[in-house]
């Protein structure tokens, strides 16, 4: 269910907040929340592409991974 939900509020967001650090990055805290891992490394990837001077996005990226 909450994958679902998680799915539907990314969905839903994606065409608001296309392209923008933050997005992804709240998308990657929400993903943590449910032990989701895996997703929260691919949404702070993203992130950091975005905006390679954030060095706190990288780490919570490594974290994730870890």
């Amino acid at each position: 269910m909450k994958r679902i939900l998680l799915f539907l509020f990314v969905l839903g967001s994606l065409s608001v907040w296309a392209q923008k650090p933050k997005h992804y990055e709240a998308l990657a805290k929400s993903s943590e929340q449910i032990n989701d891992y895996t997703g929260a490394a691919y949404y702070y990837k993203k992130a950091y592409e975005l905006d390679s001077s954030r060095l706190d996005i990288y780490l919570n990226y490594a974290q994730a991974l870890y």
